[in-house]
């Protein structure tokens, strides 16, 4: 999906960014705190150890905030195929897509028979592997881990089932997730370079000029990220989350849920939150002006 393009990059990118934090902020209202972090969801070594504010934060911390708990993915249930690959892409597109295919060794026919949302993911996927990026390194599951790891209460948002089943109900069953990945499929990996050492470098006026690049309809946008952060805002400043008593959680959601159209930030400041962001940008940061 187009969230999966907040990926990660090696250690020649990440390397120079040493002096850098990636993006994280600090909410408050009352006597609740939310420290919110912005998440890619693959990642490799070089980007840990994250920021100790982070980690300290998580260690006092009553409860790990996400997107959704990967822990629950053998429950998952598989909506049933509306639209196949093949019926919704173009004589130019499928060939496109058999063409990647090739390079990616992966089986075509299952491809073209598989809903156009699941072939896009598995693109992306396949690729991502072939770079050397890991999904358990995205930041989301490995802060799923520390958490698990020091018996740290761990909150899904929405649940894996929500997601998938997101993804089938939109048109199509995702045509146009799966067009956008074949049309942009020569720029991917130089722009998940980019997207990454920006996500690392921690300027959110950057990250945010590059994600703006993408061809991302109104439609899929109001779909994968605003109506989400309006769903999750509600928790977030609802019981049993939100209360009477000092409490504290890390939030960690994709980074386009933190800097994009109608997102957390902006949404919390107006629920009354006070929010200041913690990172620092690094004064050796690197920038790379080929990243448009």
């Amino acid at each position: 999906m187009q969230l999966t393009r907040l990926l990660s990059v090696g250690a020649i990118m990440l390397s120079f960014y040493t002096q850098a934090e990636p993006l994280y902020w600090l909410a408050s209202k009352n006597q609740m705190q939310l420290m919110l972090l912005g998440s890619i969801h693959v990642g490799h070594p070089d980007m840990y150890p994250l920021p100790k504010p982070v980690t300290d934060f998580l260690r006092d911390s009553d409860g790990l905030i996400v997107e959704a708990d990967i822990r629950q993915a053998n429950t998952l249930q598989y909506p049933p195929v509306k639209w196949t690959s093949q019926q919704v892409l173009s004589a130019s597109e499928l060939e496109k897509l058999e063409s990647i295919a090739e390079q990616l060794n992966l089986n075509v026919q299952r491809l073209k028979a598989s809903p156009p949302w699941q072939t896009a993911i598995g693109l992306q996927m396949q690729a991502i592997s072939r770079l050397g990026y890991r999904a358990d390194l995205g930041i989301d599951q490995y802060m799923i881990q520390q958490a698990a790891s020091e018996s740290i209460p761990i909150i899904g948002l929405e649940s894996l089932q929500s997601q998938i089943d997101l993804l089938a109900g939109m048109k199509q069953n995702g045509k146009e997730l799966l067009t956008t990945t074949l049309a942009d499929w020569g720029e991917n990996t130089h722009e998940t370079e980019c997207l990454v050492a920006r996500w690392h470098q921690g300027d959110p006026e950057q990250l945010k000029q590059l994600i703006d690049h993408h061809d991302m309809s109104q439609e899929m946008s109001e779909q994968l990220e605003i109506q989400r952060n309006h769903r999750w805002l509600n928790q977030l400043t609802s019981p049993p989350i939100f209360s009477e008593h000092p409490s504290k959680y890390l939030v960690v959601v994709g980074a386009l849920h933190l800097i994009g159209e109608e997102n957390l930030i902006q949404l919390l400041t107006k629920q009354g939150f006070t929010v200041t962001r913690q990172n620092t940008i690094g004064k050796g940061a690197v920038q790379i002006d080929e990243c448009r």
